[in-house]
């Protein structure tokens, strides 16, 4: 096993990240750890203008460390989207509180390309206690 540390080619970096600030506590899911793992992709329900889905998750094996957002949109483009589903740390039945949006500054067109920008919001849990979340993200395009 040899660990060949973060790699760039042409000057990009290879390693996938979600950095997240919850509450005012930092986290960080990164390709870089080997603890952690991440998933990115965009599903084309109708295979052309209509409605799609991009998903992002990020989770640390056998920790608490964990983000999943998705939004929709008709484009395979830059810009801002409304968040509409969201899981963080243990927070599984939530609401979010609109506006809560990502903004994506680079939108992958194939499978390997990247998916590049941020997010913020908040949120209430199911106790009805506000939370605020924001955060950067590089993650590559499985599919």
């Amino acid at each position: 096993l040899t660990n060949a540390g973060n790699i760039s080619a042409c000057g990009t970096s290879a390693v996938q990240f979600i950095n997240y600030t919850l509450d005012g506590v930092n986290y960080s899911v990164s390709s870089a750890t080997a603890q952690d793992s991440l998933t990115a992709f965009t599903i084309d329900s109708t295979q052309g203008s209509g409605p799609k889905t991009t998903y992002f998750d990020g989770f640390s094996i056998g920790g608490t460390n964990r983000i999943t957002f998705r939004f929709s949109h008709t484009a395979l483009a830059a810009g801002t989207y409304p968040i509409n589903s969201l899981e963080v740390q243990n927070y599984r039945s939530l609401t979010i509180v609109q506006p809560f949006n990502t903004v994506v500054t680079n939108f992958p067109q194939s499978a390997g390309q990247f998916y590049e920008g941020s997010f913020t919001g908040s949120f209430r849990d199911a106790s009805n206690a506000a939370h605020t979340l924001s955060g950067t993200f590089k993650l590559r395009r499985s599919f």
